[in-house]
């Protein structure tokens, strides 16, 4: 409409080409300035607008394996990798406040000191007379130990490291009698135990008739 009002005024072709650019021009910046209005306004809107507060959900590390009070397990270690697994449940129990127990083949120096577990009382297997040991073929002498243990302490745990030991120096029968007397105890203590075992060092019947009797855990195997 501008165009055709500057032809019939009869300007000259180059002076209505300036006229029409410069209207084009104030076009141009009338839109910018709107939209720059428009972005500072709500740029304004959201600085002003009271946030509401950022919840970060904390990831807690859930234990692989969870011992319940009054129950006895079996710790099938199946590789050299796995070795070790007992004792690193056992620290994080110990960590949670739980007062505990070992029993174990290894001699205890070491292992407090490979597992850094401070004044925690051992009990050694072995046949050579010194403090704190059980030869292994006084079933009866560790299972008073446990008992005294478990009934003089609330949420006790006990582990049992050297169950290969004992079937060495006793009849299998004799072992599986001990394993159910034990069995006992802890649920009569509502203590737990823990028996890490190879299953490479006995027989699959041996372990499958103890298995019938405790809670079998197994490292490879999510629980």
């Amino acid at each position: 409409m501008l165009y055709n009002l500057l032809i019939m005024d009869d300007l000259p072709i180059e002076t209505t080409m300036i006229i029409l650019g410069f209207f084009i021009v104030l076009i141009v910046l009338f839109i910018h300035l709107i939209f720059r209005w428009y972005n500072l306004y709500y740029r304004k809107r959201e600085l002003t607008r009271p946030k509401e507060p950022k919840i970060t959900l904390k990831k807690i590390a859930t234990p692989k394996f969870k011992l319940m009070p009054g129950s006895t397990y079996m710790l099938l270690e199946l590789t050299d990798k796995n070795m070790d697994q007992g004792f690193k449940i056992f620290k994080n129990m110990l960590q949670d406040g739980a007062p505990g127990l070992l029993i174990t083949r290894t001699y205890p120096a070491k292992v407090k000191k490979k597992f850094a577990l401070g004044k925690l009382p051992i009990i050694w297997l072995t046949r050579t007379k010194s403090n704190n040991s059980i030869t292994p073929t006084n079933l009866g002498n560790i299972v008073e130990e446990i008992k005294e243990f478990t009934s003089q302490q609330d949420n006790s745990v006990v582990m049992f490291d050297g169950l290969e030991y004992l079937t060495v120096h006793n009849e299998f029968p004799r072992v599986l009698k001990f394993l159910h007397t034990l069995k006992d105890e802890i649920a009569l203590n509502n203590a737990r135990l823990m028996i890490s075992l190879n299953p490479k060092t006995l027989s699959k019947k041996k372990i499958a008739l103890m298995g019938k009797e405790l809670k079998v855990l197994n490292p490879s195997q999510d629980k």
